[in-house]
């Protein structure tokens, strides 16, 4: 397999803040084969490549005299289903608040106080996203991941995440190892709204909502965070 690698490109469009620094070499990850084959290739190198999903969790500060890697997997589909909930599975490379939506609009919902956080679908673990109430631990099933050391493909559970609040084991003793590929959710199907958290509450209220839709939610969510956050 061919794989495209770029050398002294601008990482510029590809940070929320817009920091025009240079990567001695950039390769952007469409498919796992891609992936397999970057691992293996000269261009890697000796150090820990950095892997960019979003760029919206970082500050760069200095050009990176290494490797970059993009991580632009694409797909969302549901994998299974049981009598207490849907399976949703999302590639990494997917923007995390489309993805919200695409489950909302496909009937699937949960994620929805989780709606306008920035980055993707890939990053989502490492972080434990969480907001107004919700974090991701409580609606993750299971992780895809490319093990750099053992170069190969593995499949991660909750237990082995450590979640804790913002935090994982990609933070920590799984950090320069792993790559996450794909994230699949547990979308419980008995659905009931979460509004312990009073600022969506008082907003629900202040727009006479007593009994919000998860569509509901997902908008309310998306107005405070636009309100509170620059765009």
């Amino acid at each position: 397999m061919t794989l495209s690698i770029e050398h002294d490109v601008s990482l510029a469009t590809m940070n929320s803040f817009g920091v025009d620094v240079r990567a001695a070499r950039l390769a952007v990850v469409n498919t796992l084969d891609e992936l397999t084959t970057l691992r293996d290739d000269p261009a890697w190198g000796d150090g820990p490549a950095l892997v960019l999903g979003g760029g919206s969790n970082l500050l760069l500060t200095r050009d990176i005299d290494g490797l970059v890697v993009r991580i632009s997997l694409a797909g969302c589909e549901c994998v299974a289903e049981d009598a207490d909930a849907v399976y949703v599975r999302a590639a990494a490379g997917e923007n995390w608040d489309a993805f919200v939506r695409a489950t909302l609009l496909s009937g699937w919902p949960g994620l929805e106080n989780l709606a306008l956080i920035p980055g993707t679908v890939g990053a989502a673990p490492i972080q434990n996203i969480g907001a107004y109430g919700v974090e991701l631990a409580e609606r993750f099933h299971a992780l895809e991941a490319f093990d750099l050391e053992r170069r190969c493909r593995v499949t991660i559970d909750a237990t082995e995440c450590r979640f804790a609040y913002r935090d994982s084991a990609f933070k920590h003793e799984l950090k320069n190892r792993m790559i996450i590929t794909a994230v699949t959710f547990r979308l419980p199907k008995a659905w009931g709204a979460v509004l312990d958290y009073p600022a969506l509450r008082a907003a629900l209220d202040a727009d006479g909502i007593d009994e919000p839709t998860p569509a509901d939610i997902a908008a309310t969510v998306s107005a405070i965070r636009r309100a509170k956050l620059p765009d």
